[in-house]
């Protein structure tokens, strides 16, 4: 019987074609070897499908790696690009542009035009209205209330001031009102009435009544005139009051050359005592004086040695001079001395604002000066003309003006100045210089041989940079003679990471919002074998490497080497396929010459087999590694695979 048995001596070639196989083949418990697919017939394994899924999702979020996902994220909107532009294009640019709308909620409370509710209104007629309620106040040089007008519905506060209210024409007249009552009123005729409505009657351009409570006075307006007061009882004295003007004297006896003048009133009302030709209001004179008396003055005391107005009182008592107006029930400055204290104190808007105690020290706002000046809550306004220098001076027994502060209008600069020196300069952008006198940024400081800047807290110190809006950076720079900007550390608020320079303002490395930590320019590179390497004894380089990159160009193609650019550690990998068939290989890293690590023999039988060694090692700069394969024998078998089946990689960990 001939052998039919399916075997190999019995099979030529092409003997089994596909027509001839089975439709169904159990392939249970066999192996199927097939090779990486390289035409569009070929096919594939499930670790190939699989790889080549998973490169294509590039580990994307779970949310977001089908196609369906990603058309959701965008509403499933086939015209995603022209949506988007269409919403911005409704934004209002950064830049500025026109509004075509009302800004909803915005609401006016100040000065407005034709509006209502608003404390001032001035309307298209220019007409300006305060509103019920307003307070109307007129400030001094000092920036204290000089005059107030109280703006109020008829009976709601105590002082008024009414000008033509009613808007009667030719019954038209002012009114002054305190204490909700009208107490001066000048009616349409110009007639004055204080304490009457209606100071009209008897030819009177000024009629005061005090009615049951007081007494009264009218002016008549001819060559002369007379002022009458009386009592409001019978025993009251009444004065008259003439334009000649009057003279009071005493005498030695009736005759008129017994008579020496002591004060007169003359017909400007002048008042002079020791005086017959007082020169303001009061005049009173010891003696002539060389010096007119200025137009403003209305109390003058003259002598021609020396002349005083003396306030006395007993140890606990308080003398004043008051400043009143007729605005105020009660004077609203004035200038005291207490006794008690001692000191002086002088009162402006019926409120102490300077006092100078007993030991000489001056308190401006403050009632208990510890120094010469003492400010509390206030500032000091130096003025001057445009080119300038005010100064705040600084001496001692050897020099009044060692140290100053001086501000310049001819540029703005203010300068500050120790030991009679420049130390300090703030220009008229800002910039403060320390050490220069031309600061070229916020802060500039220029210091000859070594400086620095020092911050020292007991607890935490804190240097804080601060920018008002979201998107900018804030920067450290490093500068030299070449460069004010070699190097830096930079804070980019748009993404919140941190970038650092060197060598002309190029970044090294960045710190994102996730604490990922990325260098660009970090020693790294990978090479594949080009060529194959077959068995010999000893250690040998394995040479023949082609980089894929290699950033800073560290890795020689020629000598087979990584030279260490700067000292730290590196991690290196050696990953080669090896088809050998008999003997045995191993694969070895080295460090300047010497073995650093390595693997075991790799003869497995005759397959091909895939060997990696990796390693971390600590490198100095210019130490250099080696990629090494050994052998305990020679021949012709292949002990490293060509192509990307083998390549090595290293790169710097810190």
């Amino acid at each position: 019987m001939s052998d039919t048995k399916l075997k190999s001596s019995n099979i030529g070639d092409l003997a089994i074609t596909h027509d001839k196989l089975h439709t169904t083949m159990d392939l249970t418990g066999k192996t199927v070897t097939i090779a990486t697919p390289t035409a569009d017939t070929h096919p594939a394994t499930k670790v190939y499908v699989d790889t080549e899924v998973a490169n294509l999702i590039d580990s994307a979020p779970g949310t977001l790696d089908t196609l369906n996902e990603l058309a959701a994220a965008i509403n499933d909107d086939a015209n995603f690009n022209a949506t988007i532009a269409s919403s911005i294009a409704t934004k209002l640019p950064l830049a500025g542009g026109t509004m075509t709308g009302v800004i909803a909620g915005f609401e006016s409370t100040g000065i407005d035009d034709n509006a209502t509710s608003t404390a001032i209104t001035i309307d298209s007629s220019e007409n300006v209205t305060l509103a019920n309620g307003a307070i109307l106040k007129v400030k001094d040089a000092f920036g204290d209330t000089a005059m107030q007008f109280n703006v109020l519905s008829s009976g709601s506060n105590s002082g008024r001031i009414n000008v033509d209210p009613d808007n009667t024409g030719a019954n038209s007249q002012l009114s002054i009102f305190i204490d909700n009552s009208e107490k001066v009123v000048v009616d349409s005729s110009g007639n004055v009435g204080i304490g009457t409505s209606s100071p009209s009657g008897l030819a009177k351009t000024l009629n005061i009544d005090g009615g049951s409570s007081g007494a009264s006075v009218a002016l008549d307006g001819g060559d002369n005139f007379v002022v009458m007061y009386t009592g409001a009882t019978v025993g009251d004295p009444t004065s008259i009051f003439s334009n000649t003007g009057f003279k009071f004297a005493t005498a030695t006896s009736k005759a008129a050359a017994g008579f020496a003048e002591r004060m007169r009133i003359d017909s400007s009302g002048n008042v002079g005592i020791g005086t017959s030709s007082p020169s303001c209001e009061l005049t009173v004179s010891s003696g002539a004086s060389s010096v007119p008396a200025h137009s403003y003055t209305q109390l003058e005391i003259e002598s021609a040695s020396h002349s005083a107005i003396q306030l006395s009182g007993s140890t606990g008592a308080e003398q004043w001079l008051w400043f009143a107006d007729d605005t105020t029930a009660t004077p609203v400055g004035g200038i005291t001395y207490y006794h008690g204290g001692p000191y002086m104190g002088f009162r402006v808007e019926s409120a102490e604002r300077m006092r100078i105690d007993s030991s000489g020290n001056v308190g401006i706002g403050s009632s208990s000066p510890s120094e010469k000046l003492t400010i509390q809550s206030g500032n000091i306004n130096f003025m001057g003309g445009t080119n300038d220098a005010q100064y705040i001076k600084f001496g001692d027994t050897g020099d009044d003006d060692i140290g100053s502060i001086l501000y310049y209008h001819g540029n703005n600069n203010m300068v500050f100045t120790t030991n009679a020196s420049e130390a300090m300069r703030i220009d008229s952008s800002g910039n403060v210089g320390i050490g220069t006198s031309s600061p070229s940024a916020k802060l500039h400081v220029d210091v000859t041989g070594d400086g620095g800047a020092k911050i020292s807290a007991s607890g935490q110190a804190n240097l804080d940079l601060n920018i008002t809006g979201t998107t900018d950076g804030c920067a450290i720079r490093f500068g030299d003679g070449g460069a004010d900007n070699r190097g830096g550390i930079r804070y980019q608020h748009s993404e919140d990471s941190m970038r650092f320079y060197t060598n002309g303002n190029t970044e090294r490395m960045r710190i994102d919002s996730a604490g990922i930590v990325t260098k660009p320019y970090q020693p790294a590179f990978c090479a594949i074998k080009n060529g194959q390497m077959t068995e010999t004894s000893g250690d040998n380089v394995i040479t023949g490497w082609t980089t894929k990159f290699d950033t800073g160009s560290d890795f020689n193609n020629s000598t087979n080497r990584f030279i260490a650019p700067v000292g730290g550690t590196y991690h290196f990998s050696l990953n080669v396929m090896v088809p050998l068939t008999s003997g045995d290989v191993q694969f070895r890293i080295f460090k300047n010459g010497v073995r650093w690590v390595g693997s075991n023999d790799t003869y497995d039988g005759g397959s091909y087999s895939q060997v990696c060694v990796t390693t971390a090692m600590p490198l100095s700069t210019n130490d250099y590694v080696e990629f090494v394969a050994y052998s305990n024998q020679t021949n012709s078998n292949i002990i490293v695979y060509t192509s990307d089946y083998s390549h090595i990689t290293g790169h710097l960990i810190g």
